[in-house]
């Protein structure tokens, strides 16, 4: 059979080349290269995510610049698409300022019910959006 492959594609197909490919098709440690649809964490634009759920979203706040009005579509699509858990990370100060502001304007005054807002040893803040 590979004689007949080799001849059809104008190709050489080496027996160690043989033998590699028959243990990435039989050996399960590969499955996740012949299962992308199946594989838990994907990554993708927000744009690409429309109309899409997910478990659990991950974003970055200095993607969306909501305290100039601007992304706010995009921003509205990105913190919809999660199922049970949404984290943004803050890397963007004035982000994380119009959030706590727009909260208080609609009286909500214990953001601890909006959100968690912890701060890692490299200086790195992780909010998470109940």
């Amino acid at each position: 059979m590979w004689k007949t492959v080799e001849s059809s594609l104008a190709v050489t197909i080496g027996e160690d080349e043989v033998e590699k490919f028959c243990e990435s098709i039989c050996n399960n440690k590969y499955d996740m290269a012949f299962k992308l649809i199946e594989s838990k964490h994907k990554v993708m634009t927000v744009f690409a995510s429309k109309g899409l759920e997910f478990d659990q979203v991950i974003s970055f706040a200095r993607y969306y610049k909501i305290y100039n009005d601007e992304n706010l579509q995009n921003h509205y699509v990105c913190i919809t698409r999660a199922k049970e858990k949404f984290i943004m990370f803050i890397d963007d100060e004035v982000y994380y300022a119009h959030v706590l502001d727009v909260a208080d304007r609609n009286g909500i005054n214990d953001t601890n019910k909006l959100v968690k807002y912890e701060e890692s040893e490299e200086k790195g803040k992780i909010t998470s959006f109940n």
